[in-house]
């Protein structure tokens, strides 16, 4: 088009002349009606001198003259309105690379599994081939809920998981919970979970590609008691991955794995059970194998069929109070139903799942289940996600809104909130905390988790303090903190139940303007201070 109306431009209009030069490749924003005349001959010009003199002004110092779409592409491009690239990568050598190495990755556990850690000895080496033998183990990672100071991170537990408790349904549109406690997602344990430094490394460190780049999905809580209206509901048997997947999947997949933090000292016949021995190559395969066609259903969550053509053999592996039970991926496990007489059992699951490079995608988890974005999102708002890590739609456990007394703990460092997605996992601060997490120095690492657990301790109880005053603002004569309250049935209390108390407005003011001074302050570790070495 240039060439037809390059020697007729002084009858072309201003406003057509600017038309033929964009779509010739040339820039015109900011550019005089002269400027742009002027480019278009020089560009014609080399038009008709041929391809060599247009390649020569679209690299020279006229390059700049063109669109992106219009010239030649260059390394520097890449940098935007930056004036150099990088020149060396920071850590030279990643910790998911270094993670391979058996020796680092071995003192990395051990000291994850220390006595100094964990407040008590363990034979971590037998764990450890129960891990390679069976594809299961359990740790004991989380017992400093317990022990720390006066054990106030387990008593937040117990009365916190007990007012979710209070404030749900058993029984919805004929749908019975089956133990789960499908209102608490956000509690304070669960967040605690989620961006545990010292759960963390160890789901790093045993995933087979040793993704050190995670991210916690939100998953409700178990609250498992005996149920006389259901009084044998509860167990199921299944493999929370689609088969074909997983038999045919790629290093991603087969590392996701999974597990629970117990909050009770668990028994054989309450527990979950497992079919070890699933994770060792071509197991999966041959028992999918020798599976009816009719049974082998192409789903998010595959349950489990026992048949003589195709058995399984189960174990129970009961966990202690703060034991954190990890699990591949290939293997099917489930657990017994509820029965008369049984104790409580409760578990929360932090489900950490990789986050890819672009910082988005979870390649673990199938498409619908959303990515890295969702999940901040779902954790800043404090709602259910959009789908199960598995790629379930959301259906029984879907809560209508946030639960109005539910609270976010504050940040509790670079590397917590890259795991609830607030960060990215490139971000220095983060690589900073990981270096020292894993690195070298084991006294600087110690230094950092017990740190880190004292930030946790006087967040989860500052948080504790606005859980308890909005649920009492929210709920009045219904709260769980009313000694007079009752267990009211959903479809008994009226909308005029729900403001009828007259001091309601007296109250809030009174809490609110008065303000609160919960003593926050700085949260190193005093080497000096004793009580912080014991756990």
């Amino acid at each position: 088009m240039l060439g037809l109306v390059s020697n007729n431009l002084d009858r072309v209009c201003a406003r057509h002349q600017r038309y033929i030069a964009v779509l010739s490749g040339l820039k015109v924003s900011h550019l005089t009606q002269p400027e742009v005349v002027e480019r278009m001959k020089v560009l014609h010009q080399a038009n008709l001198a041929g391809e060599e003199s247009v390649l020569e002004l679209t690299q020279s110092k006229t390059r700049n003259w063109f669109t992106s779409l219009h010239r030649p592409y260059k390394t520097a491009d890449d940098l935007g309105h930056y004036k150099f690239s990088q020149k060396a990568r920071w850590p030279t050598k990643s910790i998911e690379q270094r993670l391979f190495d058996v020796d680092f990755k071995t003192k990395a556990i051990s000291l994850l599994v220390s006595p100094e850690v964990t407040g008590e000895d363990w034979d971590s080496e037998s764990a450890l081939k129960c891990w390679d033998d069976q594809g299961s183990v359990n740790m004991p990672l989380l017992k400093w809920w317990w022990t720390m100071r006066d054990g106030g991170i387990a008593r937040i537990v117990d009365e916190e998981l007990d007012m979710y408790k209070h404030h749900t349904r058993q029984r919805l549109f004929g749908n019975e919970n089956k133990g789960w406690l499908v209102t608490a997602y956000y509690s304070i344990v669960q967040q605690l979970a989620s961006q545990d430094p010292v759960h963390y490394a160890m789901y790093a460190a045993l995933r087979p590609d040793h993704c050190t780049s995670l991210i916690s999905y939100p998953y409700y809580a178990k609250y498992s008691e005996f149920d006389k209206e259901h009084p044998y509901t509860g167990g199921f048997e299944h493999v929370d991955h689609n088969i074909e997947r997983l038999i045919h999947g790629n290093l991603n997949v087969i590392s996701q794995i999974q597990g629970s933090i117990s909050l009770d000292d668990e028994t054989p016949d309450n527990c979950t059970k497992i079919a070890p021995g699933f994770h060792k190559e071509g197991v999966l395969e041959n028992w999918w194998k020798r599976m009816p066609d009719k049974y082998k259903k192409n789903e998010h969550v595959t349950r489990v069929k026992s048949l003589a053509s195709s058995p399984l053999s189960w174990e129970v592996v009961p966990c202690r109070q703060g034991d954190a039970r990890i699990t591949m991926p290939q293997l099917p496990h489930g657990a017994q139903p509820r029965f008369s007489g049984m104790s409580r059992r409760r578990c929360v699951l932090p489900w950490l799942t990789r986050v890819d490079n672009d910082h988005s995608t979870l390649p673990n988890t199938p498409e619908g289940a959303g990515t890295a974005q969702d999940i901040a999102l779902a954790r800043i708002a404090c709602v259910h996600p959009k789908a199960t890590p598995s790629g379930k739609s959301i259906n029984n456990s879907k809560v209508p809104y946030r639960f109005p007394a539910c609270v976010r703990l504050e940040s509790l460092g670079a590397l917590s909130d890259a795991l609830i997605g607030l960060r990215n996992w490139d971000a220095p601060e983060v690589i900073l905390e990981q270096e020292v997490l894993f690195g070298e120095d084991k006294m600087a690492a110690l230094r950092y988790i017990l740190a880190w657990r004292k930030r946790a301790y006087a967040a989860a109880h500052t948080a504790f303090e606005i859980i308890k005053q909005a649920e009492q603002d929210t709920f009045k004569s219904k709260s769980f903190w009313n000694k007079d309250a009752a267990d009211y049935p959903f479809e008994s209390e009226g909308w005029s139940d729900k403001l009828s108390d007259s001091n309601a407005d007296t109250e809030i003011e009174a809490h609110y303007n008065g303000g609160h001074d919960f003593g926050l302050g700085s949260y190193d570790v005093d080497e000096n201070d004793e009580s912080e070495k014991t756990l």
